[in-house]
């Protein structure tokens, strides 16, 4: 038999089937001290003076109000979650979604989108981009997206022409001129091609020292005021001469 309602008992059971996370009977048979604490976390306040009857009454009046706002806090939570999972549409403060240039995939609009003006104006000056001050955000967020776009646009092509550039004139060069000689390098590959015994490229790379030694070895001395080319040379004029020498006698 269903409870019915006393003045005690102001409620039987369930009277809003809508909302079955608000027990009306259970709330009924809580005590007094009880429902004023469960109605001072909903928020309400000068309970002193009310008896059981409008303590009960206000409590399952505030439960189902509360149950009623979660499931509408849910919803909420969800439509966003659909909103978020779907394409986003284009609007005044986001004027972009997504990846508008797909061709360029370093250029995030949507994360440019999200930057605040401080940050789009800081960017847009490292770009070379100035007068940003009275612009608003979608105008700073276009400017911007243009900018990165067309560095990256540019970058590749760039780095491609350079490098191409760059290995034709070292591939030209090395086919139609001679290494030329320096201070530090005086000779370069092998400046007596009919002394193939005598290496001038490595004699070059010989350390002053190795050098002076070397000259001594050939009977060479007072080397020690001279500088490395004046070295390199000499002990390249001594060993090309000794090995004509040793070619003549055969």
């Amino acid at each position: 038999m269903a409870a019915t309602r006393t003045a005690k008992n102001p409620t039987a059971h369930n009277d809003s089937p809508n909302t079955p996370d608000v027990r009306e009977g259970a709330i009924a048979k809580m005590k007094v001290a009880e429902l004023r604490q469960k109605l001072r976390t909903h928020g309400v306040k000068d309970t002193a003076e009310l008896k059981k009857p409008e303590l009960v009454q206000r409590l399952i009046k505030a439960e189902v109000a509360a149950t009623k706002k979660g499931s509408t806090a849910k919803k909420s939570t969800k439509s966003t979650a659909a909103k978020k999972s779907s394409p986003a549409k284009r609007s005044g403060k986001n004027p972009t979604s997504g990846n508008d240039t797909p061709n360029t995939p370093d250029v995030s609009e949507s994360a440019i989108a999200a930057m605040k003006a401080d940050g789009l104006r800081r960017k847009l000056r490292g770009h070379g981009v100035k007068d940003t001050a009275d612009l608003k955000k979608p105008e700073l967020v276009k400017k911007l997206i243009k900018a990165e776009v067309a560095a990256t646009k540019k970058s590749p092509a760039a780095k491609k022409s350079t490098k191409s550039t760059a290995a034709t004139k070292s591939t030209a060069a090395k086919k139609s001129s001679p290494a030329k000689r320096s201070g530090k390098n005086p000779t370069s590959g092998n400046d007596t091609p009919n002394t193939p015994d005598v290496s001038e490229s490595a004699i070059a790379a010989m350390k002053a020292d190795d050098l002076r030694r070397r000259l001594r070895g050939h009977g060479v001395k007072g080397t020690g005021e001279l500088k490395k080319p004046e070295l390199v040379q000499r002990l390249i004029k001594i060993e090309t001469a000794g090995t004509k020498k040793k070619a003549a006698k055969k």
